[in-house]
């Protein structure tokens, strides 16, 4: 019998542990691989589904990334867990050296004060083309606050393992998530999404606040570019922050860039308050200074 190849995992996302957990519970459970990447393989449980991948794969909550590429399984080929461990048929990957992946994630708070920096990333690139025909329409929708009508629109539309419209959902979600922590339209739109299993699952975890590792990245190099005193420190900054958007707009195909898009047209229908309905504004400027003359609301969605 072939020997399998050991490789250590380097950072699990939530959602993966999450999955180890009630196969590992649930005795003789397995996993199957459902699909491959160039540098990895999907895999899917019961519980849910994840990916396994090599270091060029951005930490994220359904993510397990490896110290190397790992050999690719057969498609359909079971998967088995223990403690710690899963096995492929190639390899055997060992999971206790793995850094738990924990995103940053803005306050309500925060979100308003880089708001402006956000609504400027769907301006920053061409919108991938096989959206560009729905773009009026799901903008006209998010402006209205309502977030069912754009997952109508974007729901499985466009290309790539994650559909682009997907990957703008997600974006619009994930600032919804963090604007209005205890919103439910964020979870009901992910559920109610009519789209591949992998898309609902990414978008599920939009929902709770957390995507992948770039994304997050952007966001909180945009915290450090709105406090940054001083030029020299607001070059650096500002530069931190033009290379965290390149980086995640590089993301797939599409992916990255669609996801951007999301987030700058969330954080842009923000900006403009008379467009908003009166009944979802309250959660994100609720904690603004009472003193401002010209008080700005955001929404609950």
């Amino acid at each position: 019998m072939k020997s399998r190849r050991l490789i250590f995992a380097t950072s699990i996302g939530d959602g993966v542990v999450a999955a180890c957990e009630r196969v590992e519970a649930m005795a003789g459970e397995t996993g199957r691989v459902v699909g491959t990447f160039s540098s990895g393989f999907y895999i899917e449980t019961a519980s849910g589904l994840f990916a396994v991948g090599g270091p060029r794969v951005p930490a994220g909550p359904i993510h397990l990334v490896l110290e190397q590429v790992p050999p690719p399984p057969s498609e359909g080929s079971i998967v088995r867990f223990g403690f710690e461990q899963l096995w492929t048929e190639p390899s055997t990957i060992r999971l206790h050296r793995a850094t738990r992946y924990l995103p940053y994630k803005p306050s309500p708070k925060t979100l308003r004060t880089i708001a402006p920096m956000l609504a400027s990333l769907w301006h920053r690139d061409a919108l991938p083309g096989d959206i560009a025909h729905l773009w009026q329409d799901v903008s006209a929708a998010v402006e209205r606050m309502d977030l069912h009508a754009a997952r109508q629109l974007l729901q499985g539309v466009g290309n790539g393992l994650t559909p682009t419209g997907d990957d703008v959902l997600a974006g619009l979600v994930l600032f919804v998530r963090w604007a209005a922590p205890q919103s439910p339209v964020p979870a009901e739109v992910a559920h109610d999404a009519a789209t591949t299993t992998l898309s609902r699952t990414f978008l599920a975890w939009a929902a709770r606040g957390q995507s992948v590792q770039p994304v997050h990245d952007v966001v909180e190099a945009a915290k450090h570019l709105a406090s940054a005193t001083g030029t020299t420190i607001s070059a650096v900054v500002c530069d931190r922050f033009e290379r965290a958007v390149a980086v995640a707009a590089s993301i797939g195909g599409t992916s990255g860039k669609g996801m951007l898009a999301g987030l700058g047209l969330a954080a842009s229908a923000c900006l403009h308050p008379p467009a908003l309905k009166d009944e979802i504004r309250r959660t994100f400027w609720s904690n603004a200074a009472s003193t401002s003359s010209h008080r700005r609301t955001i929404p609950q969605f």
